[in-house]
């Protein structure tokens, strides 16, 4: 899952809140912050910065301020535990 990060929040400086909530059970979480290069407008995933290691967990929230455009890419990892479905909320916004 991701979400684009454009001039205009950067500039005011804005900071992003981002939550995730897993109902019945925990799973991997992971954020990680893409800064778009060049020119192109594409975000550079290899280049991406870790903003919460993966931790297995049922809840986590945070706040980050980018310095840059990019991209916030929230990652979900169930393969620890491929016998129980999970169902994930999450909520992401400008503060």
């Amino acid at each position: 899952m991701s979400f684009k990060v454009d001039r205009e929040k950067v500039e005011q400086k804005h900071s992003l809140r981002w939550s995730v909530d897993a109902k019945a059970h925990d799973i991997s979480i992971e954020a990680r912050f893409a800064p778009i290069s060049g020119s192109g407008g594409r975000s550079d995933s290899g280049a991406a910065s870790v903003l919460c290691p993966a931790t297995r967990k049922s809840a986590q929230s945070d706040t980050f301020r980018p310095d840059c455009c990019g991209e916030l890419i929230l990652i979900f990892d169930n393969t620890y535990s491929w016998t129980r479905s999970k169902e994930v909320q999450y909520q992401i916004g400008w503060l």
